[in-house]
């Protein structure tokens, strides 16, 4: 991508004809532009949610952020406690959904079961 998702770390998820980097860049590939970016820096891992319009991230300090994907604007957080992510590369974080308000997020040692507003519809 040129430079238009930014670090050297990053991991990369498709949806809805964006590509929305853990880096908090989002890109249009089809015309190799940026769309927009969230503020959060580098999250551990993250999941855009077309159908609630939501983009989730998790960072390393444990902290899962909702954002609007349009406006790119917080919807509100929580904190995990005890999360980990011990290393600069995010390759043990997955953040996955299970249930209508749910997601499920693992770190290096624990698998987190959330039950949350800012994932229900």
């Amino acid at each position: 991508m040129g430079g238009l998702v930014g670090s050297f770390y990053t991991r990369i998820h498709y949806a809805s004809g964006r590509v929305y980097s853990n880096s908090g860049a989002v890109v249009d590939p089809g015309r190799y532009v940026a769309v927009g970016a969230f503020a959060s820096g580098l999250a551990s891992d993250m999941l855009p949610d077309p159908a609630l319009g939501r983009v989730f991230a998790v960072s390393g300090d444990g902290t899962l952020t909702a954002w609007d994907m349009n406006t790119f604007t917080p919807l509100g957080s929580i904190v995990l406690p005890g999360f980990t992510d011990e290393h600069p590369v995010p390759r043990h974080v997955r953040i996955v959904r299970w249930s209508a308000d749910g997601l499920a997020i693992n770190d290096a040692r624990r698998l987190y079961i959330v039950r949350t507003t800012l994932a229900a519809p």
